[in-house]
């Protein structure tokens, strides 16, 4: 008996906590609030950018670097191989950019990877 209750716990668990039993509306207003990080961390970058504060936008395209890194597996999950390479190499023309102190660059660089996080956290 007790062998049963504990399977049915366990299958309970697992089937209220996966994704396929997630309404998909919920899936992707939970991905979305997942990104939020990343967009807000993009939008501080440019708004020093504009001000032009090129230290503190390198400092803070460094956060952003090292936020995708600690989150790049969960990204390569749900996203597909081309949307996180494509992730890496704009996070490295970003910072070149920060560094030359290219606003126009530095701006295109930071869509490219708002529609790049836009794009792994949809369905």
């Amino acid at each position: 008996m007790k062998l049963f209750v504990a399977f049915l716990g366990f299958f309970t668990f697992f089937c209220t906590e996966s994704p396929m039993a997630i309404p998909a509306h919920a899936q992707a207003q939970t991905l979305s609030k997942a990104g939020e990080p990343f967009y807000k961390q993009i939008s501080q970058i440019n708004r020093l950018v504009q001000k032009g504060h090129w230290k503190a936008a390198e400092k803070e395209t460094s956060a952003l670097r090292k936020m995708y890194q600690k989150k790049k597996w969960k990204l390569q999950l749900i996203g597909d191989e081309g949307e996180y390479e494509g992730l890496d190499r704009e996070m490295d023309r970003l910072s070149e950019a920060v560094s030359a102190k290219d606003k126009a660059q530095t701006k295109v660089e930071l869509g490219a990877i708002r529609s790049l996080i836009r794009n792994i956290y949809s369905l």
